[in-house]
């Protein structure tokens, strides 16, 4: 497969200057190149490709100048000449170029526009060979082989991503500066948040003492209220057979009848709202027992159906069987 003359408009994120090392040259790095993505003319050059492309270059870095403004194909006249690559390094997937100034005029230029702070791209040049892939269901041309000759500096890279911002020593203190305050803000919010998360340890910790004092409390509650039912019912009894007491205390009969009302009330049935009426019917039950049994033990009168209640000792048959039913007769 014959090889295709590449030029590449390599997007990059920044130039850095270096430090001045005391010898007046300016040396700055910068991204040149990026593998494993699809570029802006649909080209991808995988990092097993690139990398191995500009190792071979480091090997005779000096015989691959950079261009300010590259040429359209083949070697820069040395008048174009402006950066010294002195070495090519991967991290992750970027390719970084480290370089020095050529002090030529385009490389004096080209330092003025870096110090200045005007973007700045970089651009490659090279030999290729690869096949066009679907990619994403787009067909991209992937390069299998790539033989590198030269990095050129752009001072109006055609595609905006591939302009890069120079950062100058000024520019990086206050980056610097910025990433103090930073830092001060983020460990600002850090101890907010440690303060946050202590008040809100307390503040579960009294709502759990609070959820268990007021269960302390409902068992409070629910003993005093039990205690309560008792005392009421103590005394709704008192009050009964005090009841009980008044209404039979004068009658002849009364322990008979409070005998019998008391036990009525044991099970309920007398209650203080019809305490007399049940009173009055043992009374009158009592006393009419006692009547029937005046003539030898035997009840006055002729017990049939047919008799009227005047000669049942003054009772009807209900009464009679009521009368009965109490174990009075």
């Amino acid at each position: 497969m014959a090889q295709s003359q590449i030029i590449e408009t390599v997007a990059t994120q920044r130039v850095v200057l270096r430090e001045d090392i005391g010898d007046g040259v300016t040396r700055f790095d910068a991204i040149v190149a990026k593998a494993d993505y699809v570029n802006q003319n649909s080209r991808m050059y995988p990092l097993s490709v690139l990398l191995p492309a500009f190792e071979k270059v480091n090997g005779e870095v000096e015989r691959h100048p950079g261009a300010v403004d590259h040429p359209d194909w083949g070697s820069p006249d040395t008048g174009d000449l402006g950066i010294a690559w002195e070495k090519f390094y991967a991290q992750g997937t970027d390719i970084w170029g480290t370089g020095r100034i050529i002090p030529t005029a385009k490389g004096k230029d080209l330092e003025a526009v870096m110090s200045a702070g005007v973007l700045i791209g970089f651009s490659t040049r090279g030999m290729g060979t690869g096949e066009e892939q679907l990619i994403g269901g787009v067909p991209v041309f992937v390069l299998q082989q790539f033989e590198l000759d030269g990095v050129d500096a752009v001072t109006r890279p055609s595609v905006d991503t591939a302009r890069v911002q120079n950062v100058t020593k000024e520019e990086l203190s206050k980056l610097e500066d910025q990433l103090k305050d930073a830092l001060a803000a983020l460990e600002a919010v850090r101890t907010q948040l440690a303060e946050a998360q202590s008040a809100r340890a307390a503040a579960e910790a009294a709502l759990a003492a609070a959820e268990e004092a007021a269960a302390g409390l409902r068992t409070e509650v629910a003993g005093l209220k039990a205690l309560v039912a008792e005392h009421t019912a103590t005394l709704a009894q008192s009050a009964l057979s005090t009841k009980i007491n008044l209404l039979t205390a004068e009658h002849r009969f009364g322990a008979a009848i409070r005998s019998e009302v008391e036990a009525l009330a044991q099970s309920g049935i007398v209650t203080l709202d019809n305490v007399e009426q049940i009173v009055a019917r043992v009374q009158a039950l009592v006393e009419a027992a006692a009547g029937a049994s005046n003539s030898g033990g035997l009840p006055r009168g002729n017990l049939s159906t047919t008799e009227d209640a005047a000669d049942k000792g003054g009772l009807s048959d209900k009464q009679l069987a009521e009368l009965a039913g109490t174990g009075l007769i």
